[in-house]
């Protein structure tokens, strides 16, 4: 009997130049300063009719919602920078976590450090 083909290996998780791209603009913040944040998807064409993109983007630390930064903002090219008031955060380690809901994209930013 013939035997069936092998499943074709889950490629792995290794970041590529596509995507969304999802940037805490460096390692940490000093309470107070204001941050910026950036949130880009990286596939779609220029001057396309594809190219506007819809973002909720969030400030998580662990598993918790600390704050809604966009919810439905509208990008024309797929691009989205926002600042960030942290006065009011306690000192630890956050994310940003953000969404392009007409399309299903998510990504999240790596950890970024808040210390006074």
């Amino acid at each position: 009997p013939a035997t069936p083909p092998a499943p074709t290996a889950r490629p792995t998780d290794a970041p590529t130049g596509k995507g969304l791209q999802v940037s805490a603009g460096g390692d940490f913040w000093v309470a107070g300063d204001a941050a910026t944040v950036s949130v880009q998807y990286t596939g779609v064409a220029a001057g396309s009719d594809t190219d506007t993109c819809y973002f909720d983007v969030v400030l998580m630390q662990g598993d918790a919602q600390v704050s809604a930064l966009a919810t439905g903002a509208e990008s024309r090219n797929c691009k989205l920078t926002l600042s960030v008031d942290t006065g009011a955060l306690a000192e630890g380690t956050y994310t940003i976590q953000a969404s392009e809901y007409t399309r299903g994209w998510v990504g999240a930013s790596d950890d970024v450090a808040v210390v006074a």
